[in-house]
C-alpha cells in the first residue's frame, strides 16, 4: 500500500515564492498561469507534483490552493480541487527528466551579469 502523501509546507512556500516572482516579472501572459514543483516520494518513481488548483491566478494563490498530484496520471494525492489544463503539459514534460534528488526542482530566469545589457 502506498505511503500517504502529506503536504510539505516548505515546498508549498517555495512554490509560492516562484509563482509570485513569475507573475511580478510579467513572465505569465495569460490570466491564470501555472507553475509546478516536483518533489521525491518513495512510492512514486517520478516524484509528485505540487501545483495550484484550477480557476485561480498565480497572484491569488496561497498555501491553501496548492494540490499534490501523481505525475503520470495527474491523480490528486493531496487537496480537494482539480488542476488546470496547463498542468497536463507539465505532467508530459516532467517524466522525461531523471528522478528528483532534491526536495523540489525549480527553474529561475537567467540574469545578465551587466545591468541593462541584454542577456543571451
Amino acid at each position: 500500500m502506498p505511503t500517504p502523501v502529506t503536504f510539505d509546507p516548505a515546498i508549498g512556500r517555495q512554490l509560492l515564492k516562484y509563482a509570485r516572482l513569475l507573475a511580478a516579472r510579467g513572465y505569465v501572459h495569460n490570466a491564470p498561469g501555472n507553475i509546478v514543483l516536483r518533489a521525491p516520494h518513495p512510492d512514486y518513481p517520478h516524484g509528485v507534483a505540487y501545483t495550484k488548483h484550477a480557476e485561480l491566478s498565480l497572484e491569488e494563490m496561497g498555501l491553501e490552493n496548492i494540490v499534490v498530484t501523481d505525475i503520470p496520471t495527474s491523480r490528486v494525492l493531496y487537496g480537494a480541487k482539480t488542476t488546470s489544463v496547463g498542468h497536463n503539459l507539465s505532467r508530459e514534460i516532467l517524466p522525461t527528466a531523471a528522478r528528483p534528488r532534491s526536495r523540489a526542482c525549480t527553474a529561475s530566469p537567467r540574469r545578465s551579469s551587466t545591468r541593462g545589457a541584454p542577456s543571451g
